[in-house]
């Protein structure tokens, strides 16, 4: 699942939209895991999402942002699991 979140004013506003959402997809369930690997559970398995961290940068090739940063995601569950570059 791709989902974009754009502001033209705050930065801040699209981290919280996004926090947001992946929390409620957790609390309602909603996954975007793979199959569980050697080791891991079903119920572990299903019940964590992977996000990718993603890089913003401006037209001259200057990071501007990262999404989720280390500091993004700082609800309790820690049933999120980052891909970062």
């Amino acid at each position: 699942m791709f989902v974009e979140v754009t502001s033209a004013t705050s930065q801040g506003v699209c981290r919280h939209v996004l926090d947001t959402l992946l929390h409620d997809m957790l609390l309602l369930g909603i996954n975007c895991s793979e199959s569980p690997s050697e080791g891991t559970t079903l119920q572990s398995a299903y019940h964590t999402l992977t996000v990718q961290q993603v890089r913003v940068v401006d037209k001259e090739g200057k990071l501007k942002v990262v999404y989720p940063s280390r500091t993004d995601l700082s609800f309790e569950d820690k049933s999120i699991s980052v891909i970062r570059e």
